[in-house]
């Protein structure tokens, strides 16, 4: 069997989860032509982005795939407003004060892309992940789509910040 199938068959098995992350995510916060920002699960169950709450789903320049989430102190896994998420200078901010946990889940593969449906952020409900993979000589493209299942965007207020409370609880 060539390194091109253990590598495809590894990415069926590792790439699973990414659909099922994307999948079971409260809210996709943030998309570039590098990278998805979605608030995987509110942990705390506070209606709030805490910062150990969202994941970012990286290609690098379209050379691989891979997941960075942050690990801070508890006394320091503050709550994010939206607009914080969405900001480019966040990432590297969060990179320099809390620790920081890298997943790869592909390496050898190229023109990784993202794209999502028609709605920006944090409205959006489809995501499509492909990718390019050469395997004998050919190049072969895959894709990954998953639609959330269940997003929190109805606790967005007109001015774009989450709500604190959902508007359909007493």
């Amino acid at each position: 069997m060539s390194i091109h199938r253990d590598l495809l068959r590894s990415y069926h098995i590792s790439n699973r989860p990414l659909s099922e992350l994307i999948k079971y995510s409260k809210l996709i916060c943030d998309v570039s032509s590098d990278e998805l920002v979605i608030w995987r699960v509110d942990d705390n169950n506070d209606n709030q982005i805490n910062i150990s709450e969202i994941t970012y789903i990286e290609t690098g320049g379209g050379k691989y795939l891979r997941l960075l989430q942050f690990n801070p102190l508890p006394m320091y896994d503050s709550a994010l407003p939206l607009f914080l998420i969405q900001s480019p200078y966040l990432k590297g901010f969060l990179k320099y004060r809390h620790a920081e946990t890298y997943t790869t889940l592909l390496e050898e593969c190229s023109n990784v892309s993202i794209t999502t449906d028609k709605y920006l952020p944090p409205y959006t409900q489809l995501v499509n992940i492909s990718f390019d993979i050469v395997e004998n000589q050919q190049v072969r493209t895959y894709q990954i789509s998953s639609a959330l299942r269940c997003r929190m965007s109805n606790l967005i207020n007109a001015n774009g910040t989450l709500s604190q409370t959902d508007d359909d609880s007493p």
